[in-house]
């Protein structure tokens, strides 16, 4: 018996790590190994070494990662440094309610505090007491072109606040 336990043991510790419970952990920089403020090459070295392909975005400082087909990451630096990161997924409403609903709830645990709702049309969510801010946009509307497809978009922006804007 005691053979059999310390077996198992040993298959379950040899194994790759489990996936993460949640299909919407990847809207995190923390899940991709990024920070706010690392530089630019590192953070490149580390999308190359995982296979992603990305590419020049509208500004000369901004990189975008296609990470699914519904799933984009969008990356912006100043002064060579991550400044922002964006993750945006477009799906079927009810899908794109659900990640919302959960990354609120982990962002306000990895925070510790609850953001605060601004006011629009769309649910807007500001976590700005300390850097990262965070800023989470979802759009359901079935008023607009991705809404009358059924489809809704949720953005996720990490970013540091103090960062000048990008304007180029």
């Amino acid at each position: 018996m005691f053979a059999l336990a310390f077996a198992l043991a040993i298959q379950l510790a040899t194994q790759a790590p489990l996936p993460s419970a949640s299909s919407y952990a990847w809207m995190s920089p923390q899940s991709f190994g990024f920070e706010i403020g690392m530089p630019r090459p590192e953070i490149e070295a580390k999308i190359a070494r995982a296979g992603w392909k990305s590419l020049p975005g509208k500004y000369p400082r901004q990189l975008v990662v296609h990470y699914s087909d519904t799933k984009t990451v969008m990356l912006l630096f100043v002064d060579d440094k991550l400044q922002s990161a964006r993750f945006e997924l477009v799906d079927f409403i009810p899908i794109v309610r659900a990640a919302y609903e959960e990354r609120v709830v982990a962002i306000e645990q990895e925070l510790c505090y609850e953001g605060v709702k601004q006011k629009g049309d769309r649910e807007v969510l500001l976590f700005s007491r300390e850097s990262p801010n965070v800023m989470v946009v979802l759009s359901t509307l079935s008023n607009d072109d991705f809404g009358r497809q059924g489809l809704g978009f949720l953005a996720i922006r990490w970013f540091d606040p103090s960062a000048e804007k990008i304007t180029d």
